[in-house]
């Protein structure tokens, strides 16, 4: 029972990582409020869109929101709808937020929240073997974010040269030949990975999904991206939940 139990828990981690990513999001909102605040205030196509003409008011409302929709998904209440309002959300804040504040990793989130609402429309004891019927939808969208977090590495290295000498608690004394070479690695890396992934889904093996796991930990420990890229969290339980169904599979 207890087992079981365990494997309901790991099949639920693409909406528990969505609903995390939300919870982080919102709360940051009241934690980190006044640099939302210059953030919104700074970006005109966010502005249109603001449901008060306080930004800070606007700030707050938006923020608890989020964690409403970050509770319903905990809680698996109206997936189908909660999920369909995610993909809005985020398909709005793609369109209107600033790089790198959602672009590109929000389309990991929207990947894993449309196999939320593929899957919600089967019946309740289907739900979870129908959600990694679906899963080939994340898996390529997550290889889309890999390519594109790359194809920013190259296009806009010096940017990230910058980030990594101010935030990076392992890289942050390289100099700037070196940390240049450390983001063609991991540039390279993410486009191999990406590949590696595609094949992975094809071949149904698990490796490329916990190679994935272990770079975006990697990610975010090393490289430390922006103050609110909290967006990769989700794609790593989400990938994780991916190697895991493989292994299983490969089991029985």
């Amino acid at each position: 029972m207890v087992l079981l139990n365990y494997k309901n828990y790991v099949n639920e981690l693409p909406r528990y990582g969505l609903a995390v990513v939300f919870a982080w999001f919102g709360i940051d909102k009241f934690l980190i409020h006044q640099y939302y605040v210059s953030w919104f205030s700074a970006t005109k196509s966010i502005m249109v869109l603001l449901p008060f003409q306080d930004i800070s008011m606007s700030v707050y409302s938006i923020g608890i929101v989020e964690i409403c929709l970050s509770a319903l998904l905990f809680l698996g209440i109206k997936i189908r709808v909660v999920s369909s309002v995610v993909i809005v959300f985020l398909t709005v804040i793609l369109f209107t937020a600033k790089y790198p504040s959602s672009f590109p990793q929000d389309i990991g989130l929207i990947g894993i929240a449309l196999v939320l609402v593929m899957s919600s429309m089967s019946a309740k004891n289907k739900r979870q073997e129908n959600r990694f019927k679906y899963s080939r939808i994340i898996t390529y969208s997550v290889s889309l974010v890999l390519v594109l977090w790359a194809a920013d590495y190259f296009l806009n290295y010096e940017r990230h040269v910058g980030w990594i000498h101010l935030f990076s608690p392992i890289f942050s004394n390289l100099g700037t030949n070196e940390t240049f070479y450390l983001i063609v690695i991991v540039g390279i890396s993410e486009i191999l990975l990406a590949i590696f992934l595609i094949i992975g889904d094809r071949i149904k093996n698990k490796y490329p999904f916990v190679i994935t796991v272990a770079f975006l930990i990697f990610a975010i420990l090393t490289l430390d991206p922006p103050i609110n890229n909290h967006q990769t969290i989700g794609l790593i339980m989400t990938s994780f939940w991916l190697g895991y169904r493989y292994f299983a599979s490969n089991l029985s």
